[in-house]
């Protein structure tokens, strides 16, 4: 049986934040229960409203801060790239399988057809979204981005998720999971409440939750919440001096990378994808 997928899902959600705002509940439980009727839709921006303010701050100078490392060619080189995989791979399947060799058998080619063009439409969406662009990336808003590209991108993973093996695993839970979680109040004061979240089998989980700036969060993030955006701070300036350091490389990379893909999408020879990995060694 799952181990409360749910209940993690909310909290990675909560954590790693998507956004829109609308009126927050005053209380845990209508926190958790506001959180579930919006993941049932995919609306996971409903739950980032709910995160405190300097937390929605950290994530975005976080965000901002990384992309800005990164230089616009580059950017817009190894986003091209990437498309160009997609569109070669889902435009010519059987040169795909072809190339698996002796797995060719494990795998039926229908199958592979239709997982490489779910692949391409979540690709779509996140071109459209305006991340594969440096021009527009180096301005990202979350809240924004996800707000209006969130639904669609979880729904998408959702699809694909299920054409792989043991789907019935996905963390990306079905509508039916969320509607049939039950939230109950176990202990309760002022500033901390003990909820118990049972599942649609159900399992059950204690989750607690405490207040910060007059949200309620899970108090397993909350006590570690500064630990962890102090580590990625110091991870960005870490990875701000590697990139100054090999700039010169990681543009001429993207050169190359560009050049084999944009072979890749109109033959779907994947010899031009071997010659792009010796890019990257």
């Amino acid at each position: 049986m799952r181990k409360l997928q749910i209940a993690a899902f909310v909290a990675l959600t909560i954590a790693t934040g998507f956004g829109c705002s609308k009126q927050i509940p005053n209380t845990a439980e209508g926190v958790v229960n506001k959180s579930y009727a919006a993941l049932k839709d995919y609306k996971v921006g409903e739950v980032y409203a709910m995160l405190p303010e300097s937390y929605k701050k950290d994530l975005q100078d976080l965000t901002t801060g990384y992309i800005a490392i990164i230089d616009a060619e580059t950017w817009d080189n190894a986003a091209k790239s990437l498309g160009n995989v997609f569109t070669g791979a889902a435009k010519n399947p059987d040169e795909v399988h072809k190339s698996l060799g002796q797995f060719a058998e494990m795998i039926k080619k229908d199958e592979l057809k239709e997982s490489l063009e779910e692949l391409d439409d979540q690709w779509t969406i996140l071109d459209k979204s305006g991340l594969t662009k440096y021009s527009t990336a180096k301005s990202l808003n979350i809240q924004k981005f996800l707000n209006e590209s969130g639904p669609a991108i979880l729904k998408s993973l959702k699809e694909y998720s299920e054409m792989l093996p043991q789907a019935q695993e996905s963390p990306i839970l079905d509508a039916d999971d969320f509607a049939k979680v039950k939230v109950t109040v176990k202990e309760k004061n002022s500033a901390r409440t003990l909820l118990t979240i049972t599942d649609k089998d159900g399992a059950s989980e204690d989750v607690a939750f405490v207040k910060v700036e007059g949200r309620w969060v899970p108090e397993e993030l909350a006590l570690g919440w500064k630990d962890r955006i102090a580590a990625a701070k110091t991870n960005l300036e870490l990875a701000k001096a590697e990139y100054a350091e090999k700039k010169d490389m990681y543009l001429q990379t993207s050169r190359s990378l560009l050049k084999s893909t944009e072979e890749f999408a109109k033959d779907g020879n994947v010899q031009h994808l071997m010659s792009a990995m010796g890019a990257l060694r």
